[in-house]
């Protein structure tokens, strides 16, 4: 069997030698995996996908890549006086030509990238950042809640961009979400953080393991994502 491309094992961590926020997580990602992480607020979901992109220092080497990553942040820089625009952004990225053209289609940028990324709706600069990360041809793509203060459909078209990418490219996508009425309808697999442990199985399975991870909670965190209907 092929190794994990992401490979975690018994990984802790605690923020200031406070109480743990994850503790004794082992989990295997492989190649082609896309991935919904769901939890509630606090469960630690953007805590692990940083671990996992090296932005916070692992306690002890817990996790291991087999592949180039690359990370979306959750929120992204509302800087008013940020003039650049969206071809300029793109040009931090160098790559070839014929792969920018492709990328640029791909996500339907190419119709604003002279505008000013600033005044661009946070679908449209979701999509930009999704652009510039894809530029360097990465293995693993890992987004932390990329759809909180959009719209339904705007939600929608980037589930269907998502699984467009992991199928053409053959990416590993790890996606942070509280969404989890769509996710057996969108990713491969679901991972549910509760009480600093990690639930992982099949995405069909989705309401077992908020059954298992949440118990009588269940509902609360069961969130329905109410698909936009398109007219025959």
């Amino acid at each position: 069997m092929q190794e994990p491309i992401i490979e975690i094992k018994d990984l802790t961590y605690s923020y200031h030698q406070e109480q743990n926020i994850l503790e004794n997580i082992s989990l295997s990602i492989h190649k082609g995996d896309l991935v919904a992480i769901i939890g509630h607020n606090g469960s630690g979901k953007s805590t692990l996908v940083k671990l996992i992109a090296g932005l916070l220092e692992q306690k002890t080497e817990s996790i291991t890549l087999r592949g180039k990553l690359s990370y979306i942040p959750q929120k992204v820089s509302s800087d008013n006086n940020f003039p650049a625009k969206v071809k300029e952004i793109l040009d931090l990225e160098c790559c070839d030509c014929k792969l920018r053209d492709e990328v640029l289609k791909n996500l339907g940028i190419d119709e604003f990238v002279e505008k000013q990324f600033k005044v661009l709706s946070g679908g449209q600069q979701q999509r930009v950042l999704i652009a510039l990360a894809l530029l360097s041809n990465p293995d693993i793509l890992i987004l932390d809640e990329p759809t909180v203060g959009v719209d339904t459909k705007t939600q929608e078209d980037f589930y269907k961009l998502l699984k467009k990418l992991h199928k053409e490219r053959e990416l590993t996508i790890l996606f942070v979400t509280h969404d989890t009425g769509m996710i057996s309808d969108y990713f491969t697999k679901i991972i549910c953080l509760d009480n600093k442990k990690a639930h992982m199985d099949e995405a069909k399975n989705t309401d077992k393991v908020l059954h298992s991870g949440y118990g009588e909670h269940f509902h609360e965190v069961h969130h329905h994502h109410h698909k936009t209907k398109e007219s025959n």
